[in-house]
């Protein structure tokens, strides 16, 4: 039975989602070495395992600047400081180099992004949170078989709660439902308020010919964002 594709069902049935600044914050605060609330109380105080930290001058000024512009959401001037950093000490990978790719996905800057996530991978390893963005690259620039290989090996200790979201879409991408339907699942589970998850389990639905269950994970999309919305409005 051929069967309407999701987007025609569902409008908004699109794979990008946005992981959330707290979760964004959080992830560079572990990367970091510290409490998300301690960097940004006072950001040029924040310590790592990169060599060479001088609390008195040198690339800190800039990274400190660095950290609160991406608290702020202001991603341009975050990587304008970074690279500052980086020009004074590029040894600081972890804490200089990574939040600058960070940013640079935020500004949807794929390729200077991917740049420098490898150039991190190349110096830290095949660290979760490097594969999980470069995962979400590679879903970006349409490439599923990439992003099953980097999300999976994000997904042996997930930096973020939608690791398993994005690995479900990739394996719907390339039409293996069992797995897609597997990942969603975790998905949903670990997210249940996301209507993003159900929406993409609608599309698998929609795919395998289960009618029944595509419209419920289609109509609890809508109550989901119907909630949403009325909670933004309370704001």
């Amino acid at each position: 039975m051929v069967h309407t594709k999701a987007k025609d069902v569902y409008p908004a049935a699109t794979i990008e989602r946005q992981a959330g600044k707290a979760s964004v914050l959080v992830l560079l605060a572990c990367v970091l070495g510290v409490s998300a609330s301690g960097w940004s109380q006072d950001p040029t105080r924040v310590r790592s395992q990169d060599q060479g930290w001088d609390a008195k001058g040198g690339p800190e000024l800039h990274l400190g600047a660095g950290y609160a512009d991406l608290k702020s959401d202001r991603y341009e001037e975050a990587a304008r400081e970074f690279r500052a950093a980086l020009a004074l000490d590029p040894k600081l990978v972890l804490r200089a180099r990574f939040p600058l790719a960070v940013a640079l996905f935020e500004l949807q800057r794929t390729g200077e992004a991917r740049q420098e996530f490898e150039t991190v991978r190349a110096a830290a390893g095949d660290r979760p949170d490097v594969m999980y963005y470069l995962g979400r690259l590679d879903l970006m620039e349409g490439n599923p078989a990439a992003a099953i290989k980097d999300l999976i090996q994000a997904a042996t200790d997930p930096p973020f709660p939608d690791t398993a979201y994005y690995l479900g879409s990739a394996y719907l991408k390339e039409g293996d439902l069992a797995l897609a339907e597997k990942w969603l699942k975790t998905a949903a589970n670990l997210n249940p308020q996301d209507a993003h998850v159900q929406e993409r389990l609608g599309a698998l639905y929609q795919q395998a010919g289960r009618k029944a269950d595509a419209e419920k994970a289609f109509a609890d999309a809508a109550q989901l964002r119907q909630r949403d919305a009325s909670v933004s409005k309370q704001r």
